[in-house]
């Protein structure tokens, strides 16, 4: 199992077995769906491999920490691949100590003519006589610039596809007047790399094809979009989705989420009138004339009059609500809404809602009881007892019992499979929608249902237009209240989206940020490592940070 040593807190997890249950538990929902205590059993076990890479980018007082929690967790049958740089890992132990019991591998570097042998068998025929003096620098020396840069598999892989794979020029890297030495070497590499492959692999494809986009991008912009993104990481290597955009204040999260639940509010607002004016129209019709007067407005007028301002006041405080969740979100929800294999469970949720839920809104009656016995004690007569009990058990049924089998779908659909994959970023992204638009239309309608059969009780109405119309008044209340409860149980999607179009409308990011992030995988400039991007190599990273000089949007493609 991959892992990237900057993703273990070994402050909150001090031993190793304990961050890795948890990144099992967390990446490969298919395990807990058979039992919950599997991933500590296969870590308990030795039945997994992890692999953790990045020690070397870490600040020294964490290597340190990490070796310190690694010796303390390991027992002599623990299995584990740690890599790092051999200077990075000499000054840990020398800061530190030996990881206990464990074999040290180191690759030997590349030689010169190593790096001139494998460049030879990957040049086309044409392509021979250009590269004829790299080759023979290659092959008389390893004190050159070029040479270095050839030593690591990292420099030989940029200068294959730089200038191998795309037939380009590459007689200037050996002359001191354009590179004087490795870093303006390794730097041209990097500049180069992104048109490079982007070039290559110009024609999308449908999907099909790992190794090709889905989209053109072009290569100016795409540079530009990663480097602003290189430039939020600072320090860290994983590019989360819903961490994505750290550079978008509070106050601004704060303003676009309160306009978009305003203006959705206002449209249901709109709709809800309508239906209204419909209704106010019906009882106007006479039975005799069939002539349609205008309609008494006064329920209608009562509505907008108190609607508008009471919504706009809703969405603010479900603004300030989500988007403090939002800040504090620290992973994206799951969903499952398989039912092969998960119908008895379905059912035994549901049920265990309804009942739940019903016996929640039974409690409502207490209210009642206790206002007769404490008006009883104080010699007050008690009348209409037998009535206002019967309206508390009425209301507390309307509201408890759809709610209650509302959060046991919601149990449900968040519970794992057997047949799930492990978790990647494009995964991790539809679960946090799909969650998202299932808690909002669920927790929304039950809203709307409940308050709205609830106004109806509480409510004075004359015929059965008037209480359809007091059902939809209350219940747009239990719907835009609903809709902000389900954002408030799952914000990484809507933080993720409010913030990432902001981020469009500055040029910092194409509108399908997803889908970019997804190409990039595919050309290899990105990776995968569980549920987070990272950057191919943290060179590649570092380079792009420190060269986001400019501030030009970049074109949209």
């Amino acid at each position: 199992m991959l892992l990237t040593a900057n993703s273990w807190n070994t402050t909150a997890h001090p031993r190793m077995q304990d961050w890795l249950t948890l990144r099992l538990y967390e990446d490969y929902p298919a395990l807990r769906a058979i039992h919950k205590d599997v991933p500590r059993a296969l870590v308990d076990n030795g039945m997994v491999l992890p692999v953790i890479d990045g020690l070397d980018e870490l600040d020294p007082a964490y290597r340190s920490a990490i070796l310190k929690g690694l010796n303390e967790s390991l027992g002599a049958a623990d299995p584990l691949v740690l890599t790092c740089r051999t200077d990075e890992y000499a000054d840990a132990v020398n800061d530190t100590d030996v990881l206990t019991a464990a074999a040290v591998i180191e690759a030997r570097p590349l030689t010169a003519r190593d790096a001139a042998s494998y460049l030879d068998n990957c040049l086309p025929p044409r392509q021979r006589a250009d590269w004829k003096p790299i080759l023979e620098e290659l092959r008389s020396t390893d004190d050159t610039p070029l040479a270095e840069i050839c030593a690591t598999p990292l420099g030989l892989w940029l200068l294959r596809t730089v200038h191998v794979e795309n037939k380009t020029d590459p007689t200037p890297l050996v002359d001191p007047a354009h590179y004087p030495d490795a870093d303006a070497i390794r730097a041209h590499l990097f500049d180069g790399l992104i048109p490079a492959i982007i070039t290559k692999r110009l024609n999308k494809s449908d999907g099909t094809d790992p190794l090709r986009p889905r989209r053109i991008w072009e290569p100016d912009a795409t540079r530009q979009r990663l480097a602003y993104l290189a430039v939020q990481l600072h320090d860290n290597r994983d590019l989360r989705w819903w961490h994505l955009p750290t550079a978008v204040t509070f106050i601004v999260t704060i303003t676009l989420t309160w306009l978009t639940f305003g203006l959705v509010a206002m449209v249901a607002s709109g709709l809800t009138y309508v239906l209204m004016l419909a209704l106010e129209g019906v009882r106007t019709i006479g039975t005799d004339e069939l002539a349609y007067d205008y309609p008494d407005v006064r329920i209608t007028e009562t509505f907008m009059l108190g609607a508008v301002p009471m919504l706009w006041a809703i969405a603010l405080v479900g603004a300030l609500i989500v988007g403090a969740r939002i800040r504090r979100v620290s992973g994206s929800g799951y969903i499952n809404l398989r039912l092969r294999g998960r119908g008895r469970r379905l059912a035994r949720e549901a049920a265990y809602g309804l009942v739940g839920g019903s016996m929640v809104g039974m409690t409502v009656v207490m209210f009642p009881l206790a206002a007769a016995l404490i008006g009883w004690s104080r010699g007050e007569p008690v009348e209409d007892l037998g009535f206002n009990l019967m309206l508390a058990l009425r209301i507390g049924l309307t509201i408890g019992a759809p709610i209650g089998t509302a959060v046991g779908l919601a149990r449900w659909a968040r519970s794992p499979g057997i047949v799930d994959r492990s978790r990647t970023p494009i995964s991790t992204y539809r679960d946090s929608r799909n969650l998202t638009a299932v808690l909002v239309v669920t927790i929304g309608l039950v809203g709307w249902f409940a308050v709205g059969l609830l106004g109806v009780y509480v409510g004075s109405w004359r015929g059965w237009e008037d209480m359809v119309q007091m059902m939809l008044a209350y219940g747009l209340l239990g719907l835009v209240v609903g809709s902000m409860v389900g954002l408030m149980i799952e914000p990484a999607w809507i933080g993720f989206v409010v913030r990432s179009r902001w981020l469009t409308i500055r040029g910092k990011l194409p509108w399908q940020v997803m889908g970019f992030l997804d190409d990039a995988h595919r050309l290899g400039l990105l990776r995968t490592a569980g549920a987070v991007y990272q950057f191919r190599h943290a060179e590649l990273q570092d380079h792009l940070a420190r060269s986001a000089t400019d501030t030009t949007p970049p074109r949209r493609s």
